[in-house]
């Protein structure tokens, strides 16, 4: 700013006066700033960590839906890749993934073959015939198609188990003892959280909050705020997102934000057509990790001590 110049002691005084007015309104703004700055950093510590759980994508089968919508089979099958390449010497002497054309090479052909073998249905070694999933497409048949495929290709290798609402009887489901009936009558994160650390697949049915058609997509990781910083789920810390691989997309993981209703539904906004959709099912295919060493986890475990300054991941739908 230009201002007109006043000579001697008259002058001396008001340029010493108007010095001094310029310096108070700089240190009255570095003040400010630095006040603001002060409630930033200790908002910052106040603030719980994020820790974030990712399985390793790469591990996931990548066999898409079809356009008749056999998503159930092709997450089924996207999740028994994982945990054939997640655990490739307990699984290396079975045939989880099959080699259909019988060309010595288990492809991405034959994955989708198992996919269209899980959906249609198989007869197996012993001439028995498995209707597949879409006979019924009930979570009962997808229950016991994942039950048996487990049964007559890769035997003795696999543990099942999961959460269902607690009004779904499943006194005739084969191998269910450790299927879990829940009330209420979603899937809670803890067990998500508990399954996703543990390297198991986990197969999700999830259905529209409006009502209407259901879709199937495979776990693929999670993240929440650690309100206590013990870094491990508790509860009181806060959910935040959730990452899938989806049949209907499976070039990458999907991931949303998360939403817990009162009822205790977790509700998340579906990619493919940006409709709020809530977990409704989990099944989990557990490694038998007593038939192995234990293997090393390829996992991505992140705590941030200043979490409003940075977020490690943040992935929107």
């Amino acid at each position: 700013m230009l201002v007109n110049r006043v000579e001697g002691p008259v002058g001396l005084v008001w340029w010493y006066a108007h010095l001094g007015v310029d310096t108070v309104r700089h240190l009255v703004r570095c003040g400010l700033i630095a006040l603001l700055l002060g409630l930033v950093a200790f908002g910052d510590l106040a603030r719980a960590d994020l820790t974030l759980f990712e399985a390793d994508f790469d591990e996931f089968g990548k066999v898409p839906n079809t356009t008749g919508g056999i998503c159930a089979a092709a997450s089924a099958i996207n999740g028994l890749i994982y945990l054939q390449n997640h655990y490739p010497s307990l699984y290396a002497g079975t045939n989880i993934i099959p080699d259909w054309n019988g060309n010595g090479i288990v492809d991405f052909n034959d994955q989708v073959t198992s996919r269209d073998k899980m959906a249609g249905g198989w007869t197996n070694s012993q001439g028995t015939v498995r209707t597949g999933i879409y006979g019924p497409g009930t979570a009962k048949a997808i229950w016991e198609m994942t039950y048996y495929w487990l049964a007559d290709f890769a035997p003795s290798t696999t543990l099942l188990g999961g959460q269902l609402r607690s009004d779904q009887s499943v006194y005739s489901w084969p191998d269910a003892k450790n299927l879990t009936r829940v009330d209420p009558k979603y899937p809670d994160w803890g067990f998500l959280w508990d399954s996703l650390v543990d390297s198991k697949a986990i197969h999700l049915g999830i259905l529209p909050v409006a009502g209407g058609v259901g879709h199937a997509v495979v776990l693929q990781g999670l993240s929440f705020d650690d309100n206590d910083n013990n870094g491990v789920w508790s509860e009181g810390d806060v959910p935040k997102q959730i990452g899938y691989v989806d049949p209907n997309g499976t070039n990458e993981a999907k991931w949303a934000d998360v939403t817990f209703e009162s009822s205790g539904r977790l509700r998340f906004k579906w990619w493919y057509s940006g409709a709020d959709f809530y977990i409704y099912r989990a099944y989990t295919q557990q490694a038998d990790v007593a038939l192995v060493p234990e293997p090393s986890c390829l996992v991505l475990l992140v705590s941030s001590l200043f979490v409003g300054v940075f977020w490690l991941r943040r992935r929107l739908v």
